[in-house]
């Protein structure tokens, strides 16, 4: 009898969390926090209580982060400078995996406007920046049109109304003329988009409506202040995550070092390109 204890006290002991599991399969269907389920289970009566308890608190997940429900997408994000953007030409940008057409335009007042669609034509499911930018006026405004390469269908690039099928012989085009509803199945995704202190930023979360109901982007205080500028801006993609960017690239301390000449140089120090390192320091710190 003492051995057949000891080795049931061993088979539970390396076997506890099966039995904690078994149990909730079997007496319950319902989702039951582990600890409460073997407070009220029999094995509190047969002396291994204590060993379940333990195994149950071990095996359950800890406290949800603050990050677990934050909502990434109703968010506005920079995907770009606006001058990288071509004037009057589709543009495809990535945005948590998903793909937009953008283009950069100039209102009747010469300055600078965004439009921007899922980069997705309702047709036949083509890239709508493969396509073009069709300039057209509407209502005295400069509004462009996206229009699909495959065959041709054009949206409005405010609304992604679709304004053209060619095939379709009622259509009217970009005349000026109220052309024929297609049906709202024929119709782009429209998303917002603006641009700030030359930065384009988007809204993957719905329309303007929503996008209006979050925070704006964030301004740098310093460039709407006459005398300050943006010296020398540019994008580099790196295909790391952004957390080994933020800790190991982004740290002030690694430029004197590691980019000592002119432009973005890769560790060019040598004999002929010394590092030369000033320290200086003022009233309030460095």
């Amino acid at each position: 009898m003492l051995i057949l204890y000891l080795y049931l006290t061993l088979f539970l002991a390396s076997n506890s969390a099966w039995i904690v599991h078994s149990f909730l399969v079997t007496k319950s269907k319902l989702p039951v926090p582990l600890s409460t389920t073997v407070a009220n289970s029999d094995a509190r009566r047969s002396g291994i209580s204590k060993l379940l308890f333990s195994t149950a608190i071990v095996e359950q997940p800890s406290n949800p982060s603050s990050f677990e429900n934050f909502d990434y997408v109703n968010k506005w994000y920079p995907v770009s400078f606006s001058f990288d953007i071509p004037l009057n030409k589709p543009t495809q940008v990535t945005l948590f995996d998903v793909d937009y057409v953008i283009t950069r335009v100039k209102n009747n007042q010469g300055e600078d406007e965004m439009y921007a669609l899922l980069d997705r034509c309702p047709h036949k499911s083509a890239s709508l920046s493969e396509g073009r930018v069709i300039e057209s006026q509407t209502e005295g405004c400069s509004i462009p049109k996206f229009q699909c390469a495959y065959h041709g269908w054009s949206f409005d690039g405010k609304n992604g109304t679709c304004v053209e099928i060619p095939q379709v012989l009622s259509s009217v085009g970009f005349s000026g003329v109220a052309h024929r509803s297609y049906g709202t199945l024929t119709n782009g995704v429209s998303v917002p988009i603006l641009i700030q202190q030359d930065i384009v930023w988007l809204f993957p979360g719905g329309n303007l409506e929503k996008a209006l109901l979050v925070p704006p982007p964030p301004r740098v205080p310093e460039l709407d202040e006459p005398g300050f500028k943006m010296i020398n801006p540019f994008v580099r993609d790196f295909p790391i995550d952004w957390t080994l960017l933020i800790e190991n690239i982004m740290d002030p301390d690694h430029g004197v070092f590691a980019h000592q000449n002119a432009g973005f140089d890769l560790y060019t120090a040598s004999k002929g390109n010394p590092y030369n390192l000033t320290e200086s320091f003022c009233d309030n710190g460095w």
